[in-house]
């Protein structure tokens, strides 16, 4: 587990709060903990650990290029994400 990791379950979504924070080392725990979370939690996994942390990471690169500093500040990492932008996560995020 990260220590003082801010993370928000619900339903259709989980939230990293201030995710530019965290090491990428970090983020692939984060991304674990939360397929865990969510299954204990009875909620729907569509995504894997993998899946979770490129997300994460693809929002920590924006963050520290400028890139949408407000949007790219936390990660919405929604259920059913298609194709392409699972693409797009794993080729920027890395």
């Amino acid at each position: 587990m990260v220590v003082n990791m801010k993370i928000k379950y619900t339903k259709k979504c989980t939230t990293v709060y201030d995710c530019y924070e965290y090491t990428n080392k970090e983020i692939d725990k984060i991304g674990k903990e939360i397929v865990s979370k969510r299954k204990l939690k009875g909620y729907k996994v569509t995504r894997t650990a993998e899946s979770y942390s490129n997300e994460i990471k693809a929002h920590k690169r924006a963050y520290k290029l400028g890139i949408m500093r407000n949007h790219s500040k936390d990660a919405d990492l929604e259920e059913n994400l298609s194709k392409k932008l699972e693409i797009v996560y794993k080729v920027f995020g890395i």
